[in-house]
């Protein structure tokens, strides 16, 4: 994916994925790439982002008022599973380390 936003690297969660754009009247499949993380110093939220490939989304006139869908295998929607579980985790982790809550689930 020529000018991408989001940065992929060996722990990017699937760094390549089916998807599509979808408007009111129109819809454009296109490649893409999903991530879920946290910043790693005391993480305070989930990130999840999609971005899909602009170059397969070339001839879509408008991408305003749209909705990115992604086609997710059973081993790929497991792989975002686990690795929303695990950010969750270190994010109530690090939330109960600034609370001092140490029952806090």
């Amino acid at each position: 994916m020529p000018d991408r936003i989001s940065r992929v690297t060996g722990y990017t969660t699937l760094d390549l994925v089916e998807g599509e754009a979808v408007g009111a009247d129109w819809s454009a499949e296109a490649l893409g790439v999903l991530d879920a993380t946290a910043d790693r110093r005391d993480p305070d939220h989930v990130e999840l982002r999609v971005e899909l490939d602009g170059t397969d989304l070339a001839g879509v006139e408008d991408l305003r008022h749209h909705a990115d869908v992604l086609r997710l295998t059973p081993e790929q929607a497991r792989a975002v599973a686990e690795d929303l579980r695990s950010h969750a985790d270190r994010v109530a982790a690090s939330r109960d380390r600034t609370t001092g809550d140490v029952n806090a689930d």
